[in-house]
């Protein structure tokens, strides 16, 4: 039923004048129905257009999933450790997973440069699973240096583990190590390791409790000098000094680290008191 706009009376749907005023309403009718067919344009371009974007986004996925076997199987068949880790790469950056991630610590467990195979890998393992690869590889030269006897080498990996959030007393040989690392170094009177956090250092909480005039009294200059200097090899302190060097060199917590430049300003408040009190004695 249609009605008139001029004087609301209702009139019959083929009318194309108002009887009751005169009023013509075929221009009325006529914008109804170019509206109505405006309105089927549209939602059939939208069908055709959400269709167009369902299919392109199968074919994408589709494609993701094709590249991403693609990649793992070339990974999984590739003899060279390198060449498969980019091809595990490759995957990676199609999908991030779980599976891929433990391709590539299997494959990096066979390399003997492994911290070089990993290094590519920053920027592309997040965060959390960069420090577990890392913290994999060096418990597991820790404990092949452990059976084959090298001792010292195998703490120091240990060490270098712990800087990736390893907690080094978990070590299945722990124990065993630390008591063939006191043996060795009591027959060659150096200082006997102290326990976990105490590793053959001369003062071991130099870094974190203010020391005395009267304690370091007792040491002459020479002895002075390497407490003074144990503070920054801490640090990782590359030592020019071929005494140091020797020295923190052979100890298995010293890790070098050629960033840290040895200047009073890098090391903490308690740190720079003991350094600035054994210079003055010294």
């Amino acid at each position: 039923m249609k009605v008139c706009k001029v004087c609301k009376k209702e009139l019959p749907e083929n009318a194309t004048f108002c009887d009751g005023c005169g009023n013509k309403i075929i221009e009325t009718s006529i914008k109804k129905q170019n509206k109505r067919h405006s309105m089927k344009v549209i939602v059939s371009i939208a069908i055709v257009v959400t269709v167009c974007i369902v299919a392109i986004i199968g074919v994408l996925i589709s494609k993701d999933k094709i590249l991403y076997n693609h990649y793992r199987i070339k990974g999984d068949k590739e003899e060279s450790i390198s060449k498969s880790i980019d091809y595990y790469v490759d995957a990676l950056e199609i999908k991030y997973t779980d599976e891929i991630v433990r391709d590539i610590s299997d494959r990096i467990k066979e390399s003997e440069n492994f911290e070089e195979e990993i290094t590519k890998l920053e920027g592309v393992l997040n965060e959390k699973d960069l420090n577990n690869l890392y913290a994999k590889m060096y418990v597991k030269k820790a404990e092949k240096n452990f059976n084959d006897g090298n001792y010292e080498t195998s703490f120091k990996y240990l060490k270098k583990a712990e800087i990736y959030n390893y907690d080094i007393a978990k070590f299945e040989y722990y124990e065993d190590l630390i008591g063939f690392i006191n043996n060795n170094y009591s027959e060659n009177d150096y200082p006997v390791y102290m326990g976990y956090g105490e590793s053959y250092y001369i003062i071991p909480d130099s870094s974190s409790r203010y020391l005395t005039k009267e304690e370091l009294y007792q040491y002459d200059k020479s002895s002075l000098g390497f407490i003074r200097n144990e503070i920054f090899a801490r640090h990782g302190y590359v030592f020019k000094n071929e005494d140091y060097k020797n020295y923190f060199t052979s100890m298995p917590w010293y890790l070098p680290d050629s960033r840290f430049k040895g200047t009073l300003k890098e090391l903490n408040p308690v740190e720079k008191h003991n350094v600035e009190l054994i210079q003055s004695i010294e």
